[in-house]
């Protein structure tokens, strides 16, 4: 799980624009995203994570709304994405 982690979000209103805004608690499986703007509850959006990986885009629904923001749910990832979502997040240990 990584800490606060700066992301590109797309909203279905404004597709080719992004808003820059921080997500926390991100998962294989979610992620939580901190925004000023209302996202409403099981709406779809996009996300741009640049890791050390590379950039991965993923897809959401929106789930819940909390005082630090909305819990999204990945959905249609497709595995490669998985695959290096996981190695992103959990790196092999090398002593």
């Amino acid at each position: 799980m990584k800490s606060a982690t700066p992301v590109l979000l797309f909203t279905s209103d404004n597709p080719e624009l992004p808003r820059q805004i921080m997500a926390s608690r991100i998962s294989v499986e979610s992620i939580n995203v901190q925004t000023d703007i209302m996202l409403d509850l099981n709406s779809q959006i996009r996300l741009e994570i640049a890791t050390s990986l590379g950039k991965l885009t993923l897809q959401a629904i929106v789930v819940k709304h909390h005082a630090d923001g909305y819990a999204c749910q990945f959905v249609d990832m497709d595995p490669q994405t998985g695959q290096k979502l996981s190695q992103w997040l959990y790196p092999p240990f090398e002593p």
